[in-house]
Parts: structure tokens; C-alpha cells; sequence
């Protein structure tokens, strides 16, 4: 997203590279202990998890549902208005717009991603790993992209003066 941005500001290639590496060394260090292999494609191991906003955005949106790809840490956000019926729409989205099924799908340890939705995946014969309960801000990759996306939001939307209901446009 912030390489893609970079090219869209017809920002020099140099230049590029200069801020994206200031960005990676304004990154807190890694916390976890145990890290997920390195992988050789896209999409063969996906992040995922749920996240929200200071208020309902417009279109009676909650959440959003969260993805990262570990390989190309492209991330992608697809809007939740329930966490019921919602998620299991969403996946199928995601799983549409890539044109494949991941081979791993890794999320923190939340019983929102359970039930309905776990039956899903598991009957697509996707592998989910969560991690460990109470250790759920320990799924690095989604986190930080997460406090990226936010922080960007908020600072687009205090610089546009537009209230938080645009808040899931802000960080799509």
C-alpha cells in the first residue's frame, strides 16, 4: 500500500527507497518469538484479523476485516456491518479478488473467527493457526499494519476536517 502510494505521488525511485527505509527503522523491533517461516509466494500465507473504528462508518459499517499477505505484506480490507454472517461473505470476497486459496491463513485467537467462519475455512481445507491465547497483539505482521492504516486514516481525516464516520473509507 505505502510502496503503491509512493509511485502514485511520482515520488524518484531513490527517494523511495529512502523513505522506505526510514519507515522500516521507525518500526518498534519484532516480538515475537517464534516467527512464521519466510515464504517463496503470494499468497501462500495469508494474516488476517478484525479491526474498527472510533465510530460507525458510513453504510453501517462495524469492522474490517483485515488481510496481509506475508510474502508481499500487501494488505487489503474488506468492510464487516456484523460479525455473524458477515465474515463468511467477506472470506469468500478475499478468496475471489486473489483468484486462489491460500495455503495458511494466520489471525490471533478470536472466537469471532470461530464457529461459522472456522467451518468455512476448514471446508476449503485452509490450515488456520491462531496465536496463543492472550497473546493476541503478538501477531505482528497484522498489528503493525493495523497502527499504519490507523494512523494514516486519522491523520488524512483531521487534515481533510471529515468526521470519524468516514474512518473505514480513510483506511481503505
Amino acid at each position: 500500500m505505502l510502496i503503491r502510494w509512493l509511485i502514485a505521488c511520482d515520488i524518484p525511485s531513490s527517494k523511495t527507497v529512502k523513505c522506505l527505509l526510514l519507515l522500516s527503522l521507525s518500526l518498534p523491533p519484532n516480538t515475537i518469538h517464534t516467527r512464521v517461516p519466510e515464504t517463496s509466494t503470494f499468497g501462500e500465507v495469508i494474516h488476517m484479523d478484525i479491526g474498527f473504528g472510533p465510530e460507525i462508518s458510513i453504510g453501517n459499517i462495524h469492522y474490517g476485516l483485515l488481510f496481509v499477505d506475508h510474502f508481499s505484506q500487501m494488505s487489503y480490507i474488506y468492510p464487516l456491518q456484523n460479525l455473524t454472517w458477515d465474515i463468511r461473505k467477506q472470506l469468500d470476497a478475499f478468496f475471489a479478488h486473489l483468484g486462489f486459496l491460500p495455503k495458511r491463513l494466520m489471525s490471533d485467537f478470536d472466537t469471532k473467527l470461530g464457529g461459522k467462519a472456522r467451518e468455512h475455512l476448514n471446508s476449503l481445507k485452509i490450515d488456520v493457526n491462531a496465536a496463543p491465547s492472550h497473546r493476541q497483539d503478538r501477531s505482528g505482521l497484522n498489528e503493525y499494519h493495523w497502527q499504519t492504516m490507523i494512523s494514516m486514516a486519522r491523520n488524512w481525516l483531521a487534515s481533510a476536517e471529515l468526521p470519524a464516520k468516514f474512518c473505514f473509507f480513510a483506511v481503505k
